[in-house]
């Protein structure tokens, strides 16, 4: 091994996943790229997960577990536990791809000014990583990546980019508080600060399909994992549109528009699941922030409003129209 070979960290998160995590740590500890240290960070996993890795893989993988805290939380964790100039991210259920570390230090190495660079996403379904296909919101822009995020979201999973460490240092590493969305918030902040990527035209990883989830996206027009995700994504939104409202940055109605559509969603999936207090306050910053659909979003406020004596008539009155599975509407609640 090459002393001048910059050191590379896989930091690789797991919770309640012994089933997997070991095919992802073999990836990681499989790559070309001979100069790698490999942590796990275990989010409060109490599945035996500790002692699966333990006596599968000894001291070729740093073992650290933590209090389930999040998403956020445990990459943080990851990033003070490792020493690479270079950082790469991956998720217990998900698979490198031999060469993936190798051709994307030799570009950073080449390209000194870049914050990070990243390939495409392949999906497969567990159980069959022999049959691959292109995931459909695979990314192939280079530089700066903001106005693109601004007009579609962030497109780039966590295990696509390798990062250079000074950039994650640079905009203050993950915010510990994120449970989810936490590869948006990283992809946004380096764009808004600045960060310029490269795209490589190569496969980096392999992402995980489970049969109930096929067709599933990463960007904020069609949410890929329920409910937690979209709280995510609405404080990733929340935090961008206070950056921008503070550095006076154009834009901004793009993302305000994004931040009403999804959480008049959320209310209105909260809605549905007959928890009114929780939908309120969602669907009152969706009419807040969406002008495009206020109307909509008003209606479905005014609805979700209503006691439901008055809600059961109201339904029985349109013939089913409205969309309200669930319970029976004059059951207690």
């Amino acid at each position: 091994m090459s002393a001048c070979q910059p050191l590379v960290s896989i930091v690789l998160i797991s919770y309640q996943d012994r089933a997997h995590v070991c095919e992802a740590v073999d990836s990681a500890l499989g790559q070309s790229y001979p100069h790698c240290e490999v942590i796990v960070i275990d989010d409060g996993s109490s599945d035996g997960t500790g002692e699966l890795i333990a006596s599968r893989f000894g001291h070729r993988v740093a073992y650290r577990w933590q209090e389930n805290h999040g998403q956020g939380s445990a990459r943080s964790l990851g990033l003070a536990c490792s020493a690479g100039e270079y950082i790469q991210f991956l998720d217990s259920d998900d698979i490198l791809l031999p060469n993936k570390v190798k051709s994307h230090v030799a570009c950073l190495e080449a390209n000194r000014p870049l914050a990070f660079v990243y390939g495409r996403t392949l999906c497969f379904i567990d159980g069959r990583p022999e049959e691959t296909w292109e995931h459909p919101s695979n990314s192939r822009h280079s530089g700066n990546l903001f106005e693109r995020i601004l007009n579609c979201g962030n497109s780039i999973n966590i295990a696509q980019p390798l990062i250079r460490r000074t950039w994650i240092d640079r905009i203050g590493g993950f915010d510990p508080d994120i449970r989810e969305a936490d590869d948006n918030d990283l992809m946004v902040r380096i764009a808004y600060t600045g960060g310029e990527c490269q795209f490589i035209d190569e496969p980096a990883f392999l992402y995980r399909h489970y049969p109930n989830d096929l067709g599933q996206s990463y960007n904020w027009h069609a949410r890929h994992s329920g409910e937690g995700q979209m709280r995510g994504d609405i404080y990733v939104l929340s935090k961008l549109r206070s950056m921008m409202l503070r550095d006076a940055r154009s834009g901004i109605r793009k993302v305000e528009e994004r931040l009403g559509e999804l959480s008049a969603e959320l209310g209105w999936r909260r809605f549905r699941a007959w928890d009114q207090k929780a939908a309120l306050p969602y669907l009152l910053q969706g009419i807040r922030f969406s002008h495009e659909h206020r109307l909509r979003n008003v209606c479905r406020l005014a609805t979700a409003t209503l006691p439901w004596p008055a809600l059961r008539k109201l339904k029985h009155r349109l013939n089913g129209l409205l969309d309200l599975p669930g319970r029976r509407y004059g059951d207690d609640h």
